[in-house]
């Protein structure tokens, strides 16, 4: 398999992982959400609540500010099922290059080392 396969494949990989870790966490925050928003007195947040909206504010960005700079006249269905699918697949991109720039093995001899010796002996 060649080496640009093998982005693309991890890729996708973090692009799905994404997609499902964003929308557990949005379903998450709402449902934490609304079963404080049922209760008759005033609750605080949960910690586990406060967490899942933060990660769910994290991880659909930079999508909602694409979504909020168009205006709400943009705001069909299939507009923002769009957007969180391309959001996924730019933070599996992101996350891809800094994987395989910290897995990639140099070629070359860095500068200032000699490589090995040849002929010697």
């Amino acid at each position: 398999m060649s080496s640009r396969n093998r982005f693309l494949r991890l890729v996708a990989v973090f692009a799905v992982a994404h997609f499902l870790i964003a929308l557990g966490a949005l379903l998450a925050s709402y449902s934490l959400g609304m079963a404080r928003f049922d209760s008759a007195g005033v609750v605080e947040p949960s910690v586990v609540e406060r967490l899942s909206v933060g990660l769910t504010d994290a991880l659909f960005q930079p999508a909602v500010a694409l979504l909020d700079a168009s205006g709400p006249g943009s705001r069909s269905s299939v507009v923002q099922w769009v957007a969180v699918a391309c959001n996924s697949v730019l933070w599996g991109f992101a996350l891809a290059v800094v994987v395989w720039r910290l897995t990639l093995r140099p070629t070359r001899t860095p500068p200032g080392r000699l490589g090995p010796r040849r002929g010697a002996g």
